[in-house]
């Protein structure tokens, strides 16, 4: 399991479980995971509760899974997924920021950008403009 850790943290790869599980019925719980997140992540509502109902697990059968498997808490799973996301519309869209931040699943663009900057370390509109300056060089 540390080795797992370690390489999940190491390659930021949150959603890439076919590389760094080690049962099969691990990797087939952060497939359906990854699957259900990201077929819902424009939704506000999708939270924990949601998600384990999804899963037909307890809150905390689910939570300890995913910390022992990735190393994160489920909201802090789900969180990196949607910056992930977020960072991909940035630097390959053109699309507002509000309209970034719904596509992601934040109703408030301002904890969006909040949110965003604490996973990032830069504002959304910063990592737009180091892309933008990045691909002009």
């Amino acid at each position: 399991r540390e080795s797992i850790k370690r390489h999940i943290l190491e390659v930021n790869v949150v959603d890439m479980p076919k590389q760094c599980t080690f049962s099969n019925m691990d990797e087939q719980l952060l497939i359906r995971l990854n699957d259900f997140i990201k077929e819902h992540i424009d939704n506000p509502q999708l939270n924990i509760d949601m998600v384990s109902k999804h899963m037909c697990l307890s809150h905390s059968s689910l939570y300890t899974k995913v910390k022992n498997l990735t190393g994160y808490s489920l909201n802090d799973y789900l969180m990196q997924l949607r910056i992930k996301k977020a960072k991909e519309y940035l630097v390959s869209t053109d699309k507002k920021i509000t309209e970034i931040a719904t596509l992601v699943g934040f109703s408030d663009c301002r904890y969006f950008s909040t949110v965003f900057k604490k996973y990032e370390g830069c504002t959304p509109s910063n990592l737009r403009n180091n892309s933008k300056k990045t691909v002009e060089l």
